[in-house]
């Protein structure tokens, strides 16, 4: 087997500092645009590719929250240019989206070629889901500052200012991810709340063979018992993931089979009949084998760590730092991949 991998989560150094925003704008630019894959700040400005920016937060911007119902008003006071799709040098139609939760949408515009202002104030009686970044062709875009406030005016310019607090994470795993599926912490009730269970495989499960499968050179599955997974997904959407390399094949939806043959597989049970493979290896020849090399793994202290979706969520009590009574119903989740949580209600 080769060598295992670290999947890190929010906390994996035992704290989080979680950054509750103080002044009126919530936009933090050094956290959010200072992020984005190869951005240089030059004269003044934040330089970026725009399919960075929309590579990194398509899905949204998760450092930023909004309370319901509330309307806010964005500034943005930059430029952004570069080849169009004709090879000629255009716009590149970046902008940052609002996402309400009705599923309509309002995108605030940088684009043009000269350093200009753009503003957006959101929906009356919407409650935003999330904002994230888009654009329609390649190019660069030059911020040089972004101002998002409650409110519908749009006032002077200031800069992002908050406050940082640690969260003491000793005595608890890190909060970890599974796609959309997130551990997090539950601040109102000062709990821990795991989506995410961690597996240590040793080699001396209890192991069966799937259906009428020979002893040698076929599938063979461990079973970690059907209440530990999510019964009420199918099997090609529940997520589970290894240190030792995901699972590649392609999954038979009737079966839950891999179409190649020849290779020894770790599964997980989601149900009586469906079970769901987490790790082929197609260069051990016998179960007894496979079986060893797991043992052996278990054995010199780099385990298989298996981490899948949990059937029902667990729940562990916190002692949390006092926010301020705004941030009290704040929910703190592991898909924050800056190890720093900022808090923007």
């Amino acid at each position: 087997m080769d060598n295992p991998v670290t999947y890190y989560g929010l906390g994996q150094n035992g704290t989080i500092n979680v950054t509750t925003t103080t002044g009126k704008n919530l936009f933090n630019e050094e956290l959010i645009l200072g992020s984005i894959k190869d951005v240089t700040y030059e004269d003044g400005h934040y330089v970026f590719r725009v399919g960075q920016a929309y590579a990194k937060y398509k899905d949204g911007i998760p450092s930023l929250k909004f309370k319901d119902n509330t309307q806010y008003t964005m500034t943005i006071k930059g430029y952004s240019y570069g080849a169009d799709n004709n090879g000629n040098n255009g716009l590149t139609n970046f902008r940052i989206v609002f996402k309400y939760t009705d599923g309509t949408e309002e995108p605030c515009f940088v684009s043009t070629r000269i350093e200009a202002t753009a503003k957006l104030t959101t929906a009356q009686n919407k409650t935003i889901e999330k904002m994230y970044m888009y654009y329609g062709y390649g190019g660069n875009a030059y911020i040089s500052h972004i101002q998002l406030e409650e409110g519908t005016t749009a006032t002077p310019y200031e800069p992002y200012k908050g406050r940082t607090t640690t969260i003491d994470m000793t005595g608890h795993a890190p909060l970890m991810c599974l796609g959309d599926n997130c551990d997090y912490i539950d601040y109102e009730n000062k709990r821990i709340v795991r989506n995410v269970g961690k597996y240590i495989v040793t080699g001396n499960e209890n192991w069966s063979l799937r259906n009428s499968d020979t002893e040698n050179n076929v599938y063979t599955y461990s079973i970690i018992t059907a209440s530990m997974v999510s019964e009420y997904k199918s099997y090609e959407n529940t997520k589970a993931l290894n240190n030792y390399l995901e699972y590649s094949g392609t999954v038979d939806a009737a079966t839950g089979m891999y179409s190649s043959d020849k290779k020894f597989a770790l599964y997980y049970k989601e149900s009586l009949q469906n079970s769901r493979a987490i790790y082929i290896n197609s260069t051990i020849s016998t179960k007894a084998d496979f079986k060893s090399n797991l043992q052996s793994l278990y054995n010199n202290g780099n385990p298989m760590i298996i981490y899948y979706e949990l059937a029902q969520p667990t729940y562990e009590s916190i002692t949390l730092p006092q926010l301020s009574k705004y941030y009290d119903d704040y929910n703190i989740f592991a898909h924050d991949e800056y190890g720093i949580t900022e808090v923007t209600y």
